[in-house]
């Protein structure tokens, strides 16, 4: 539900990130935030502690970056800086 409503609230602005995890919920979530136009980013599942979260994530088309867990605050940032990355 918090990519839902993050969605709803903002629109196209609106941030979606994958850690590290051991469900599925946030493949299905992420979605609402493409719909709306947003930028969705997984951590790469080869650096997760947890891989089944991004595993699940990627193969839905809705993930625009994969990154490692290192990189996913940077890319947040140029996100906020208005510079799409792809």
């Amino acid at each position: 539900m918090l990519f839902e409503s993050v969605a709803g609230t903002y629109g196209s602005r609106s941030p979606g990130v994958l850690p590290s995890g051991s469900g599925s919920g946030g493949a299905t979530g992420i979605r609402a935030i493409k719909e709306a136009g947003g930028f969705a980013i997984a951590q790469d599942p080869e650096t997760a502690e947890f891989p089944p979260m991004p595993q699940a994530a990627v193969p839905t088309g809705c993930i625009d970056l994969v990154v490692p867990l290192e990189k996913i605050g940077q890319m947040l940032m140029e996100q906020c800086a208005g510079k799409r990355a792809g």
